[in-house]
C-alpha cells in the first residue's frame, strides 16, 4: 500500500492523479446536473481538428478528458513501478518520469479512442437536432440544478426517444431541477432553446 501510495503521489504519477481527479469530480457534478456534460468545449479550430482525427469527437469533451486522464494515470503508474529505481525523486527517475508523461498521454488517447468509437451513436441520438416545428411549444422538464441565460438543461420524450437539449430562461422566472418548461424559441447557432415555465405558457 505505501508503494502504491508513494508512486501516485510522486512524479510524474501525481500530475495524472490531481488531473484525474478533478475529471473526476466535474463527470460527478455533471450527473448531478449542476453543470453540462458539454459545458467545456473546443474553440480553437486547431484543436478541434486535432480531436476529429484521432476519432474523439461525437463525445462530450469532459467525458473523453476524464477517459484520457484515467488511461493516462495507469498508464504512467505500470510505466514508473516498474522503471523506478532507488528513491522516487532521484535524478535517474525524474528523467524517466519526464519521458513516460508523453508516453502515457499518446496511449491514453489512442485507448480512449477505442472507447469512445462505440459511443458516439449514443450520443450522437441523444443530442439529435429536431425540426424546430417539432420541439417548439412541447414541454420538457429541467434535469439542470437551475437555469438562466448562460446555463441549463432539460429532457423530454419525442417519440418514444427520451432527447436532453440545452435550454435558457430569465433568470427571474428562477426555474430548478424538475420544473416543467415549454420551448418557445430556438437559437439555431449554439443549438439550444428558451424556454419559459408551463404554468406561464399556459396561463
Amino acid at each position: 500500500m505505501d508503494a502504491f501510495l508513494s508512486n501516485i503521489l510522486s512524479y510524474p504519477t501525481v500530475i495524472f492523479t490531481v488531473f484525474g481527479a478533478f475529471a473526476f469530480l466535474y463527470l460527478v457534478i455533471a450527473a448531478l446536473g449542476l453543470v453540462g456534460f458539454d459545458d467545456v468545449d473546443l474553440e480553437l479550430e486547431m484543436l478541434s481538428g486535432i480531436m476529429t482525427t484521432l476519432g474523439l469527437k461525437g463525445v462530450p469533451l469532459s467525458i473523453v478528458m476524464g477517459l484520457v486522464s484515467l488511461f493516462a494515470w495507469f498508464i504512467c503508474f505500470l510505466i514508473m513501478a516498474v522503471v523506478t529505481v532507488g528513491e522516487p525523486g532521484s535524478g535517474l527517475n525524474l528523467i524517466t518520469g519526464t519521458l513516460a508523461i508523453p508516453v502515457s498521454l499518446v496511449l491514453a488517447v489512442l485507448a480512449t479512442a477505442q472507447v469512445v468509437r462505440p459511443l458516439r451513436p449514443l450520443f450522437r441520438a441523444l443530442n439529435a437536432s429536431a425540426p424546430d416545428k417539432v420541439l417548439l411549444g412541447n414541454t420538457a422538464t429541467v434535469r439542470s440544478s437551475r437555469v438562466d441565460d448562460k446555463f441549463g438543461e432539460a429532457q423530454m420524450v419525442m417519440d418514444g426517444a427520451e432527447l436532453i437539449v440545452k435550454i435558457r430562461a430569465d433568470e427571474s422566472k428562477k426555474l430548478k431541477k424538475g420544473d416543467k418548461v415549454v420551448l418557445i424559441e430556438h437559437n439555431k447557432e449554439q443549438n439550444l432553446y428558451w424556454v419559459v415555465p408551463a404554468n406561464e405558457f399556459n396561463g
